[in-house]
């Protein structure tokens, strides 16, 4: 089993190495590192090699924010990442202070029956709609008021695969989100992951998809594009491995514009 999975790991690019304590006797890896670890990637003198090591895994961790987690649906196939916000506004919150005090506040809302002055319970308060004229009010509770909102299963579902150059300048809107793979989600996630991101890059396609942030939200189109990793002379990551999702417009939020003249700005205009 061991065996298998470094050799999976290895297929999609995770290095394993082998740092020993010191000791007097020679550390022994024919016993069992030598079927999993490569040649190169046994430590002998550990001392010296803790340093390098350590510099070698911080460049190759990229930090992120992420904003959450999802399935990614390929058809019947799921694999799981997580969403990343590449850039944003801060949101400040707001924070109520006492008149006399300047101490910071905390406001609480309580709902009581009229009859009885009783508490209300969270399932016990319900919302009517009046439909049509003289009719009894229909109540709804609040699972059912959560449940309209719920048009499909949270994730990202895969539409079709275009090629790259179909995707425009002006058909890009909104945040960008980048996606890369969890295993949390789904054991096995960044193998396929890896697999699909790898083919997209050697086809030059992209993939446009319709993608739920969260429980109860619309979702939107979007479309996947996928990213190489690149590294500098130093082996320092620069560009992360993984996919770009872009907002796509709908057709009737693109308008053409009319002007008259043809009068263009030059470089230094612009």
């Amino acid at each position: 089993m061991a065996v298998t999975k470094s050799r999976d790991m290895s297929e999609i690019g995770i290095l394993i190495s082998l740092i020993t304590t010191p000791s007097s006797t020679p550390f022994n890896t024919e016993a069992f590192y030598s079927a999993i670890l490569p040649d190169d990637h046994y430590r002998a003198n550990p001392t010296g090699d803790i340093e390098e090591f350590c510099d070698r895994v911080k460049r190759s961790q990229s930090r992120v924010r992420t904003t959450g987690s999802m399935p990614l649906f390929i058809g019947s196939k799921k694999i799981g990442v997580t969403c990343a916000a590449l850039y944003g506004k801060v949101q400040r919150k707001a924070i109520n202070l006492c008149s006399s005090t300047n101490q910071p506040v905390t406001i609480t809302s309580t709902l009581v029956r009229e009859s009885d002055r009783q508490v209300l319970l969270p399932h016990e308060v319900y919302r009517s709609i009046k439909m049509g004229s003289g009719g009894p009010p229909i109540l709804l509770s609040p699972e059912d008021i959560a449940s309209m909102g719920t048009f499909e299963e949270k994730g990202i579902r895969i539409l079709s695969f275009d090629p790259a150059d179909s995707l425009k300048l002006h058909h890009l809107g909104g945040k960008t989100v980048f996606v890369r793979p969890s295993e949390a989600v789904f054991q096995g996630s960044t193998k396929l992951f890896t697999a699909l991101l790898d083919r997209m890059i050697a086809r030059n396609i992209i993939a446009r998809c319709k993608c739920v942030t969260r429980a109860g939200a619309s979702g939107y189109l979007g479309a996947l594009v996928p990213q190489a990793e690149e590294r500098d002379a130093d082996g320092q990551q620069i560009r992360p491995e993984g996919f770009n999702l872009l907002r796509l417009p709908y057709k009737n939020s693109i308008r053409k514009i009319d002007y008259e003249g043809n009068n263009m700005p030059n470089r230094s205009q612009i």
